[in-house]
């Protein structure tokens, strides 16, 4: 009896153990998953914040053409009201040129 007794316990820890064999290479391949996942999921962080650094001097770049054009447009006008005063002024000239020369 002891005999059959002993022979059902070893072939009960053989199942157990090769259960948790199994329970050990599952455990095995979803860490592995996980490791995978984990190192995609910081590469995909660091892509992120590459992206987001891009954008921020994008919208810095843009800022700064903003203020570039409204400069130039200021400069453009200015320049426009100095070449009217002066055409106005060369007109005046020519007016007291003409009545001088009579």
């Amino acid at each position: 009896v002891l005999d059959g007794v002993k022979d059902v316990l070893d072939k009960t820890m053989e199942a157990f153990e090769s259960k948790l064999n199994a329970a050990k290479e599952a455990a095995d391949g979803v860490k592995q998953e996980a490791d995978v996942h984990t190192a995609s999921s910081i590469k995909l962080y660091s892509d992120l914040d590459d992206e987001i650094r891009e954008v921020r001097v994008a919208k810095e770049l843009c800022k700064d053409r903003a203020a570039a054009i409204v400069s130039l447009e200021n400069q453009a006008k200015d320049c426009r009201n100095l070449l009217g005063a002066s055409a106005k002024s060369s007109e005046a000239s020519k007016a007291v040129r003409e009545r001088f020369s009579e």
